[in-house]
């Protein structure tokens, strides 16, 4: 007479592993929108500075000792 067994259950992260992936991608995704905050800034009109675009030259002379080097770089 055969002995039957009962099928062993699959362990939890196996049986749940989309599910447990989808929650950590959820809570990363809500984690850095939290770390940037409010991306959309508001400026006063009182601290906002109009003016109009000029041609001409724009000298600047340095004097100095060794080479001037910038630390940052903006390009406009």
């Amino acid at each position: 007479m055969d002995i039957s067994r009962a099928p062993q259950k699959k362990p939890l992260l196996k049986r749940y592993w989309p599910a447990f992936a989808g929650a950590g991608a959820i809570a990363s995704v809500l984690l850095i929108t939290q770390s940037f905050g409010n991306a959309s800034y508001v400026a006063d009109a009182d601290g906002i500075v109009l003016g109009e675009v000029r041609h001409g030259d724009f000298a600047v002379q340095v004097r100095g000792v060794g080479t001037l080097v910038p630390k940052n770089i903006q390009w406009l």
